[in-house]
């Protein structure tokens, strides 16, 4: 007696199956806003955030922290990178309050490049760390 099989339907290899029309469009939406922001961040004028920065790091250091100069960010490259120029910061309150001296450092320039692989899997890898004209009073 002939057996009779059922045919099973083909499937190809896990790496040759196509992807649903609706995930690609969602990958593309979600491509697209990404551009999108990227792009609207590098044409953005960073001054608008020196404060805020400058307020993170003085609670960071428990010390009076101020961005005088510029601050410019690059954040469509392989490399992005940020540009603070006129950093100061102030002695801890305890020492102030005794000395004339309210100044513990000032930086000219200081740019920071990351790589940006190294970031999206969750590593932060410093490429570039550039500190012009540091002055410390020690």
């Amino acid at each position: 007696m002939n057996e009779i099989r059922p045919q099973l339907a083909f499937r190809p290899p896990l790496g040759r199956r196509r992807i649903a029309p609706a995930v690609r469009w969602a990958g593309g939406f979600i491509l697209l806003c990404i551009v999108v922001v990227a792009s609207f961040l590098s044409i953005t004028d960073w001054n608008f955030a020196r404060h805020r920065i400058a307020a993170i790091a003085s609670s960071k250091l428990n010390r009076a922290v101020s961005i005088e100069g510029n601050l410019s960010a690059h954040l469509l490259s392989s490399e992005p990178n940020v540009q603070i120029e006129g950093v100061k910061i102030g002695n801890p309150e305890w020492i102030a309050k005794n000395e004339e001296a309210n100044e513990f450092a000032s930086i000219e320039k200081i740019v920071v490049a990351v790589n940006l692989g190294e970031l999206f899997r969750g590593h932060l890898v410093l490429e570039n760390l550039e500190i012009d004209n540091p002055k410390v009073a020690v």
